[in-house]
Parts: structure tokens; C-alpha cells; sequence
């Protein structure tokens, strides 16, 4: 008998599911896409998922953004504050950025916009701890948008062991230089400025500036712990800690630069290709794009918009 329970047990294949919390606010479609395709992906793997949505605008929270059925998908009701910011973010005119040459003045006040709308979703998450006290499971990993620097508040306070941060832009010099990798201002656009990887001596010293100027423009907050006593989260030194750093960027196409081996580059994630091949356009959309012999559909997020694309970028 335990000869014959040896050789079963030698059949059983080994499973291990981790438990995952992938935090995404909802303030923009692309960038919550981009984080649901990550998380149902997790879930194709056959690990446990939550979605962990702070909503910013309400009309995000309508829409689907996963759609493995065995993700779990919370939500944290947008505050006061939260929802006059989302009114202003649908208002703002982002679409002259395409067509001016913004520099590092006129770029800054956005950024600053951009940061109180950070801190007011930590202030939301503070207000309605309860929600994750009810979460269902002790977690394993915790993913999210590097700058939404209140989930590193979320993982202390739900003790998770450990954290992957994940871009949905190409690169970001913040994050690269927090964990060793080599960004230099000399051949990697920042923030502020629209500069190639090929730049003149006078693009290069502005790109510079502008890199500092980042820096203390999107610098790590200070946020207290959750558990109310005060103390201060450690957010910028531990994230070098992180094992992988997920980059929605293709290397093929984007700008050429040295990288770590926990950089793991992910561009292309959300495109479905058996998706679109089973696929068929409607008629107009067919009409449309057969009206010429070679034909190509640019779609950009919600922020920028490809209606507004000047002709002589299409």
C-alpha cells in the first residue's frame, strides 16, 4: 500500500496560486485597461485576483476593465473631492499639448494637478478602511501604477510581503533610478520635455533641467500608516526592494536604452490577437479603412486624444 501511494503521489502535478492585489483608481480608460489586462492575465495563470478600484471618475466604475470571471473586482466610492477633480479633468484642454511646445513651466502646473488628485485618493482610501478590512484573502503581491503611491500605504497596512510596480508608459526615470537602472538625461526623454532618444547639446542640458525639475515636482509623498499611529510609510527606499518592474513598452519600437534584469517589458499586453483575427469591422468601419490601399487606425487614450492629433503627426 504505501508503494502504491508513493507512485500516485508522483503523478500529482504541482500547482502553486499566488494571491494578487492589483490596484488601479479609475481617473483614466487606458491606464485602468492596461491595469485589468494585468490582472486577468494573473488570472489566466490560475492565480487568485483582486481588483482594487478607487474610483476617481464615476463613469469609469460602469465599465468593465477585467474579464476573467474568477477576478474579484472591489471598488472604493469616489469622494467629494474626487469627483470635482474628475469634473475639471474632463473639462481641461489637453488637446493643445499636441500641437504646442509646452515647456517645463507650462507642463508643471498639470503635474501639480495631477499629484492632488494622488493624495486625495489616499485621503478617500483613509476615509474607507473598512473596505480593506473585508477583503477575502491575505495577499501575496500587491501591483500597481508606480505613481499611485498610496497603494505602497495599502500594502503596509494589509501586511502584503511584496510589491511590483507597473508602468503603462514606455518608461518612467523615476522609477528606473529608484531600483539602479541607468537613465540618464542624455538619451532618455523625461517628464517634462518631448525630446527623442537622439538629442542636440541644447535639448540634452533642457532635458536635464527638466529631470530635476521632476523629480521635485513628482516627488515621493509623505503618508501616514493606516493603523494610526502615526507613523510614515516608507514608500521611496522600498521600492528597490521589488522584485520585477513591469514596463509597457516594446523593444522593437521604442527608444533604445539600457535596462536591468527586473525590468520586465510588457508592451502589447492588451491587444488580443485571436481576439481581433476572429473579429470582424463593421461596415463602417470596413468602408473606412479599405477607402484607401494601405490604411492605419491611431487610437490614443482618454487624456489625449487621437481626434485632435494634428494631420502632420497622422
Amino acid at each position: 500500500m504505501p508503494s502504491q501511494l508513493l507512485i500516485f503521489l508522483l503523478f500529482i502535478q504541482s500547482i502553486t496560486a499566488y494571491n494578487y492585489l492589483v490596484y488601479s483608481p479609475l481617473f483614466a480608460y487606458s491606464h485602468a485597461n492596461f491595469m485589468g489586462k494585468v490582472a486577468d492575465t494573473l488570472a489566466d495563470a490560475g492565480h487568485n485576483v483582486t481588483f482594487l478600484c478607487p474610483v476617481v471618475a464615476e463613469k469609469y466604475a460602469k465599465m468593465a476593465f477585467v474579464h476573467h470571471p474568477m477576478v474579484q473586482v472591489v471598488y472604493v466610492e469616489a469622494s467629494e473631492e474626487l469627483r470635482v477633480l474628475a469634473e475639471q479633468m474632463e473639462s481641461g484642454d489637453f488637446a493643445r499639448f499636441w500641437q504646442e511646445d509646452s515647456g517645463i513651466t507650462q507642463l508643471i502646473p498639470n503635474y501639480r494637478f495631477f499629484s492632488e488628485m494622488y493624495d486625495r485618493i489616499m485621503d478617500n482610501i483613509r476615509d474607507q478602511k473598512r473596505i480593506l478590512d473585508e477583503l477575502p484573502a491575505q495577499y501575496d503581491v500587491i501591483l500597481y501604477e508606480f505613481f499611485f503611491h498610496s497603494a505602497k500605504v495599502v500594502q503596509d497596512y494589509l501586511e502584503i510581503p511584496t510589491s511590483i510596480p507597473v508602468t503603462s508608459v514606455t518608461h518612467d526615470i523615476i522609477l528606473a533610478t529608484s531600483f539602479g537602472e541607468p537613465a540618464s538625461p542624455s538619451f532618455l526623454s523625461g517628464y517634462l520635455t518631448n525630446f527623442g532618444n537622439e538629442m542636440s547639446l541644447e535639448e540634452r542640458v533642457k532635458n536635464t533641467l527638466g529631470v530635476y525639475a521632476s523629480r521635485h515636482v513628482a516627488s515621493f509623498p509623505i503618508y501616514e500608516a493606516l493603523d494610526g499611529t502615526g507613523r510614515i510609510v516608507d514608500i521611496e527606499s522600498s521600492t528597490y526592494k521589488s522584485p520585477f518592474a513591469f514596463l509597457n513598452s516594446n523593444p522593437l519600437i521604442d527608444f533604445p536604452r539600457p535596462t536591468v534584469s527586473k525590468t520586465v517589458l510588457v508592451g502589447g499586453i492588451t491587444v488580443d490577437t485571436e481576439k481581433l483575427k476572429s473579429r470582424k469591422l463593421d461596415d463602417h468601419w470596413d468602408s473606412l479603412l479599405n477607402s484607401r490601399t494601405h490604411t492605419v487606425l491611431v487610437s490614443f487614450g482618454s487624456i489625449f486624444l487621437s481626434k485632435d492629433m494634428p494631420l502632420m503627426y497622422k
